[in-house]
């Protein structure tokens, strides 16, 4: 930055720095820390003096350069975060379902900060939908044609980037049209069981069975979809059992 070549051209021509020495009380400067440059103070006016300068001038020089280590922002920073906030600032004005859902996929396991962008979104007449399985994506998606934005499967506790885009690749452009369709097309050794239970848990499947009798019948699933896999499956039409009836063993 300008103002850190100026400060170490300063050391050196007025008080005599090394290039070295230099670079320390440009360091010290940039990261705000008086202590050092309260030590270096005695050392700058001794140079200074050695250089030709008077005590008056050599302080007031000093007096010039010491309030950097106070808050040091150099002119090239402040114009680029000032241009960010303007970008973020017109974006979430114009465009705030697109914006909020790229702020939470940034912050996809920040379950704080999730939060309070959550509350952000209803603040601001956005609604966050669910998980859905056939609807959701990797990360945070708009819901085009309305003020509405789709958790992303990414953000959902023991699902984790390859399960996700292992049920999006899966997916493709076929809605799943049953859970026993879910499980025979998606690859159970990348989506398993910890990542099935948390999708049921978070209503992913809510347009299938209800979630007590996915969550009871668990074992089942997950040995259905291994079967499959395996191609040892035969002759079974259906998975689920009426609420009634046990799960055989």
């Amino acid at each position: 930055m300008v103002y850190q070549e100026q400060i170490i051209q300063i050391l050196q021509r007025v008080a005599g720095y090394s290039a070295g020495e230099a670079d320390l009380v440009r360091k010290a400067i940039g990261k705000k820390k008086r202590d050092i440059m309260q030590v270096e103070e005695p050392k700058f006016l001794a140079g200074s003096h050695k250089q030709g300068l008077s005590d008056n001038e050599a302080k007031e020089l000093w007096s010039l350069i010491q309030p950097f280590a106070d808050y040091s922002f150099p002119k090239a920073h402040a114009a680029c975060y000032a241009q960010i906030a303007y970008w973020t600032a017109y974006l979430k004005a114009h465009y705030r379902d697109a914006f909020m859902a790229a702020v939470m996929t940034t912050d996809y396991d920040n379950i704080d900060r999730l939060a309070i962008e959550i509350n952000d979104c209803r603040r601001n007449g956005l609604e966050v939908l669910p998980p859905d399985v056939n609807e959701s994506f990797v990360e945070f998606g708009i819901v085009p044609g309305s003020d509405q934005i789709r958790f992303g499967f990414k953000a959902i506790k023991n699902v984790g980037s390859a399960a996700a885009e292992e049920i999006v690749r899966a997916r493709g452009d076929k809605p799943f049209t049953s859970i026993e369709d879910y499980l025979t097309r998606v690859n159970s050794k990348i989506a398993n069981k910890k990542s099935l239970e948390s999708l049921i848990k978070t209503g992913a499947f809510d347009k299938f069975p209800d979630r007590e009798t996915l969550l009871s019948n668990i074992e089942l699933m997950v040995a259905f979809a291994a079967k499959f896999q395996k191609q040892l499956i035969s002759n079974q039409l259906t998975l689920f059992l009426k609420k009634s009836q046990p799960i055989p063993h």
